[in-house]
């Protein structure tokens, strides 16, 4: 998948608030915490990072890069107290937009 396939996928696994979380890569129905592999929906919500594995990368692929937090990987920045969910919203949209575009120079 590319950056972009990935960059979306992601984002649409976290668009609803009580499907974006703190603390854990993912979370099943019942508010346990649970690791994600790459093409795993099935949890009820997942942090920035879990949405962009379950979407297919691996902290080494690029969609981790493209999601700029000033410094810190994704999932501290995302754990960070006080972050919302319309930050980490923004930050993939940003990401998204950046990925288009780069596109449309190709």
């Amino acid at each position: 998948m590319t950056t972009l396939e990935i960059l979306v996928k992601a984002r649409e696994l976290i668009a609803e608030p009580e499907r974006w979380t703190q603390g854990a890569f993912a979370r099943d129905e019942h508010g346990f915490s649970r690791y994600v592999c790459p093409g795993e929906f099935d949890y009820t919500c997942y942090c920035a990072s879990g949405a962009l594995r379950a979407a297919g990368g691996y902290t080494t692929h690029p969609a981790y890069n493209a999601i700029h937090t000033g410094g810190p990987a994704v999932c501290v920045w995302n754990d960070a107290p006080g972050r919302t969910h319309a930050e980490v919203l923004a930050a993939f949209d940003a990401a998204i937009a950046t990925e288009r575009a780069k596109a449309q120079h190709v």
